[in-house]
């Protein structure tokens, strides 16, 4: 099919059905969306000595009405005070699970298992990043305009000393018109053995929907808590959401 028949055949779906959001935060929804979505954008965080630029690119379908598959990559780029900038390439592969499809009157459930890879890190250092599994459960509740997501899973660093952590979260998010949605963010991450060494931090995002195509999403977020110094305090996202 050509690329003018195929946006379309995807406008005239969407003409008929509502609006569908995609979502910046840490937190997934249940939520599964019609088609083929390309986000790119750029990722920001940052402490006193310590910056990360991370460009993203993932593309993301849905293969059935209750089972979704994403798969992004993203050229982190480590400036520090001291010493030679860090580069890094990360893969991620994502499925979600929607086994509980709710409405306003029950809930939805959804599993959302995660594998993040490291392919190249230019500092040339062991254990600058490892491979990472994460395997969250969201439970989702809505109610008028009104969405709130909750997450609690388990996740492991794949290498010979990996750690067991466990991600948790709340989400809430407002419909303030047809095409924008608000949100704030909780969220969460402990190892295992220790976890009185929460890491905690606090999101604020939206959803613009531009056109039947085309959206944009952001998010300020901060770590409000944290055992580590070194790993990011302050966190900003600005991507375009296109549906292919």
């Amino acid at each position: 099919m050509k690329r003018t028949e195929a946006r379309a055949a995807a406008l005239l779906t969407l003409s008929f059905t509502a609006y569908a959001f995609a979502s910046p935060y840490e937190i997934e929804s249940t939520d599964i969306d019609d088609g083929i979505e390309l986000r790119t954008g750029a990722y920001y965080h940052g402490t006193g000595k310590e910056h990360v630029i991370t460009p993203t690119v993932e593309l993301e379908t849905s293969v059935g009405r209750d089972l979704e598959l994403e798969a992004s990559a993203d050229y982190g780029r480590t400036l520090q005070e001291s010493g030679a900038p860090r580069a890094g390439i990360h893969r991620t592969l994502e499925m979600k699970w929607r086994f509980l499809r709710g409405d306003q009157s029950a809930v939805s459930l959804a599993a959302i298992p995660e594998l993040t890879v490291p392919v190249h890190d230019s500092s040339g250092q062991p254990n600058q990043s490892s491979m990472e599994l994460e395997l969250p459960f969201v439970v989702q509740k809505r109610l008028d305009e009104w969405t709130l997501d909750a997450r609690i899973g388990y996740g492991r660093t794949l290498e010979s000393s990996g750690e067991d952590f466990i991600p948790t979260g709340v989400l809430i998010r407002y419909r303030a018109t047809r095409r924008l949605e608000i949100g704030a963010e909780l969220v969460g991450e402990a190892p295992r053995r220790h976890l009185e060494d929460l890491t905690l931090s606090v999101n604020a995002g939206f959803n613009w929907i531009v056109t039947e195509w085309l959206e944009f999403e952001g998010l300020l977020g901060m770590t409000i808590r944290n055992q580590t110094p070194e790993d990011g305090r302050v966190k900003m996202t600005l991507a375009a959401v296109i549906q292919l």
